[in-house]
């Protein structure tokens, strides 16, 4: 392997010999005859597409993947010991168990990426020389995206997370201590028997996050925000309240007070459903952020708001028939007797959210002329969070479930 691609240059010539390299390395796995583990260390793999990839168990210490694409790859168990993942895509990859010690992750995005047990410890790997050497006495997350990353019993101390999102994270168990929590945005985070002890947390969001069983001993705490957030009072008494923003919670705003250009969209909207399409506009709000608005009762069928923020909402009573707010953060949005059937939610954080009698399933899907076309969309729960969500008089038979985190 040495000899073919020079561990330190591959190259479109080199393309197939990984391929077949990757190939043995997956036979290494099924336990075949012909297999090899993967060895890919130092290898400078810099925007490469690894997809999906099975690379669990593969050695890569100090492996250049900067700007790679790894979404939804398999990297459990894997050795990345000091690799450059610098601006990687890395979502919803499967990094159980793997060792990321002195790595470095600035700017890559790891939303949803599972890291369960992972090491993100320092490290440092020293060769004859310095340009042998890899690694990072700190890990380096600086600037990453991990909104609703899994990180469960991690090991993530004394490493500098700063200014990354971690919106929604489950970080229950893992060990923080001594990292850089400053300009992070860990708002609705679960860090229950998290230990946070000699932190630093300046400019932090923990707004709506559990720190039930949090260990924070002598962390540096400044300007630090905890609205809404479950702070055990024997934790609260132990910090400088000085430097806390505990507020009270939000109260929804009136329909009346949401921004004029949002609002005009929502009027033009209904006014498209009401003339079957002939006048108005369907509302496209994608990102937007209506949190705490009381947009209750409103008919919002077929709205498309993906990726947008309804923390808090009143959407009681709403028609959300086939709307798409896949991927979306609705975390303790009000959704009793809501209609939802045919609805996108794939994908969003439902942490909380009383859907109370709710209605969802199927609907049978018409042409623009009203001919039955003979598909039917159910609501779509798939990989959504529901941790904690009220559900009662709701029946998830015609719904798409697969993924969903339930109570």
């Amino acid at each position: 392997m040495t000899d073919a691609l020079d561990r330190h240059l591959i190259d479109s010539d080199a393309l197939e010999f990984l391929q077949t390299f990757l190939a043995d390395h997956r036979k290494w796995l099924a336990g075949k005859s012909g297999g090899k583990q993967a060895d890919l260390s130092k290898m400078k793999l810099e925007g490469m597409d690894f997809t999906g990839g099975q690379l669990s168990k593969a050695v890569m210490a100090g492996t250049d993947f900067t700007r790679a694409t790894l979404k939804n790859a398999n990297l459990a168990e894997a050795d990345l010991f000091g690799a450059k993942l610098i601006g990687a895509d890395l979502e919803s990859a499967d990094l159980t168990g793997a060792v990321l010690r002195g790595a470095s992750l600035r700017e890559a995005n790891l939303t949803k990426a599972n890291l369960t047990d992972a090491d993100l410890r320092g490290g440092v790997m020293l060769g004859s020389s310095a340009e042998e050497s890899f690694g990072n006495e700190r890990t380096d997350l600086t600037q990453c995206l991990m909104n609703y990353a899994m990180g469960t019993r991690a090991k993530m101390s004394n490493v500098d997370f700063s200014g990354s999102s971690m919106v929604g994270a489950n970080l229950e168990g893992a060990k923080l201590f001594g990292s850089d929590l400053s300009e992070v945005d860990l708002s609705y985070a679960n860090l229950r028997d998290a230990d946070l002890s000699d932190t630093r947390l300046t400019n932090t969001n923990l707004n709506g996050s559990d720190l039930e069983g949090a260990q924070l001993a002598n962390a540096t705490l400044q300007n630090v925000s905890m609205r809404s957030a479950n702070v055990p009072d024997e934790l609260l008494q132990e910090l400088d309240s000085t430097q806390l923003d505990i507020g009270e919670d939000p109260e929804a705003s009136e329909y009346r007070e949401v921004a004029g250009k949002v609002r005009e969209q929502l009027d033009l909207h209904e006014e498209w459903i009401n003339s079957n399409g002939e006048k108005g506009q369907r509302a496209i709000l994608d990102g937007r952020d209506l949190s705490y608005q009381d947009l209750s009762g409103r008919d919002m069928t077929g709205v498309r708001m993906r990726s947008g923020k309804l923390l808090g909402a009143r959407l009681n009573s709403c028609i959300l028939v086939l709307a798409n707010f896949g991927g979306s953060d609705l975390t303790d949005a009000d959704l009793r007797n809501a209609v939802l059937i045919g609805a996108n939610l794939a994908g969003s954080n439902l942490k909380g959210v009383n859907m109370t009698n709710a209605a969802v399933g199927g609907i049978r899907i018409r042409s623009s002329d009203g001919t039955d076309t003979g598909r039917v969309q159910k609501t779509n729960f798939e990989k959504a969070n529901l941790a904690g969500a009220q559900v009662e008089g709701l029946a998830f038979d015609d719904c798409h479930m697969d993924g969903a985190i339930l109570d």
